[in-house]
């Protein structure tokens, strides 16, 4: 859990340097991380990558991360072109444009994606986990 919390806030720091490729490299990491957190198999458990990422997006991020991922689509055009080339999909623009909603599409159909939008959503996600670990 420690070390999430230190996850998420490097990605804060690097944010507010505008080192925004790296934060969201290490913001979409703490979706995974934090499936792991939510499912009930050893952390080390083999293949279960997408499931965990997904089961992230749906329990933890839900609404229009949710949507998007209708069929792994998050996981397999944002997550895994994102950790593999440490560049985004041709599918996604990355904008810090306050004035373009985030996860929304453009003229275009490119998905709109605001890094400071997805790091306050990534830290409400891991405020759930917080909150359901001290129910244990």
């Amino acid at each position: 859990m420690l070390q999430l919390s230190q996850n998420i806030e490097e990605a804060k720091k690097q944010l507010n340097s505008g080192n925004i490729e790296l934060s969201i490299i290490i913001l979409t990491l703490c979706i995974e991380w934090m499936g792991a957190m939510i499912d009930k198999k050893p952390l080390k458990a083999p293949k279960q990558t997408k499931k965990r990422f997904d089961m992230a997006i749906n329990k933890l991020l839900s609404g229009n991360y949710a949507a998007l991922n209708r069929d792994s689509f998050f996981y397999e055009h944002w997550r895994n072109q994102l950790i593999h080339t440490g560049k985004p999909s041709s599918l996604f623009i990355i904008t810090t444009n306050k004035e373009l909603k985030h996860l929304s599409k453009n003229e275009d159909k490119k998905i709109i994606f605001n890094p400071d939008v997805f790091l306050i959503d990534i830290e409400s996600a891991f405020k759930k986990i917080i909150a359901e670990t001290s129910k244990k």
